[in-house]
Protein backbone atom coordinates (compact mmCIF):
# COMPACT_ATOMS: atom_id res chain seq x y z
CA UNK A 1 0.00 0.00 0.00
CA UNK A 2 2.85 2.37 0.76
CA UNK A 3 4.14 2.00 -2.79
CA UNK A 4 0.69 3.03 -4.03
CA UNK A 5 0.72 6.16 -1.85
CA UNK A 6 -1.94 4.94 0.56
CA UNK A 7 -1.93 5.70 4.27
CA UNK A 8 -3.55 3.97 7.20
CA UNK A 9 -4.27 5.67 10.51
CA UNK A 10 -3.68 3.41 13.49
CA UNK A 11 -4.97 4.74 16.79
CA UNK A 12 -3.72 2.95 19.88
CA UNK A 13 -2.92 3.35 23.54
CA UNK A 14 -0.57 0.35 23.21
CA UNK A 15 2.61 2.11 22.06
CA UNK A 16 4.69 -1.04 21.66
CA UNK A 17 2.22 -2.11 18.98
CA UNK A 18 2.92 0.93 16.79
CA UNK A 19 6.72 0.85 16.88
CA UNK A 20 7.14 -1.67 14.05
CA UNK A 21 4.24 -1.12 11.62
CA UNK A 22 4.22 2.69 11.64
CA UNK A 23 6.55 4.93 9.60
CA UNK A 24 5.32 8.12 11.27
CA UNK A 25 3.65 8.66 14.65
CA UNK A 26 1.75 11.44 16.35
CA UNK A 27 1.40 11.57 20.12
CA UNK A 28 -1.42 13.58 21.66
CA UNK A 29 -1.42 14.82 25.24
CA UNK A 30 -4.37 16.66 26.67
CA UNK A 31 -5.85 16.83 23.17
CA UNK A 32 -2.81 18.63 21.74
CA UNK A 33 0.01 17.44 19.49
CA UNK A 34 2.93 16.58 21.75
CA UNK A 35 5.09 14.96 19.09
CA UNK A 36 5.05 14.16 15.37
CA UNK A 37 7.79 12.20 13.64
CA UNK A 38 9.30 8.73 13.55
CA UNK A 39 9.56 6.30 16.45
CA UNK A 40 13.35 6.69 16.33
CA UNK A 41 13.05 10.49 16.55
CA UNK A 42 10.80 10.16 19.59
CA UNK A 43 13.28 7.88 21.33
CA UNK A 44 16.31 9.94 20.24
CA UNK A 45 14.72 13.11 21.68
CA UNK A 46 14.38 11.55 25.14
CA UNK A 47 16.55 9.88 27.73
CA UNK A 48 14.60 6.65 27.30
CA UNK A 49 15.40 3.76 24.98
CA UNK A 50 11.92 3.05 23.60
CA UNK A 51 8.75 4.88 22.69
CA UNK A 52 6.58 3.70 25.56
CA UNK A 53 9.16 4.60 28.21
CA UNK A 54 9.72 8.00 26.57
CA UNK A 55 5.99 8.71 26.64
CA UNK A 56 5.38 7.39 30.15
CA UNK A 57 8.47 9.09 31.52
CA UNK A 58 7.35 12.42 30.15
CA UNK A 59 3.77 12.13 31.36
CA UNK A 60 4.63 10.92 34.86
CA UNK A 61 7.55 13.30 35.45
CA UNK A 62 5.67 16.51 34.98
CA UNK A 63 2.00 17.39 35.28
CA UNK A 64 2.72 20.56 33.28
CA UNK A 65 3.81 18.80 30.10
CA UNK A 66 6.01 20.91 27.86
CA UNK A 67 4.94 18.96 24.75
CA UNK A 68 8.46 18.06 23.67
CA UNK A 69 8.81 14.29 23.94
Amino acid sequence: MKAKGLSISLVSHFLVGVEIPCDQIVILMDGMFAFAGTVMEASDNSTYSNLEDAYLGRTWEDDNISHDI
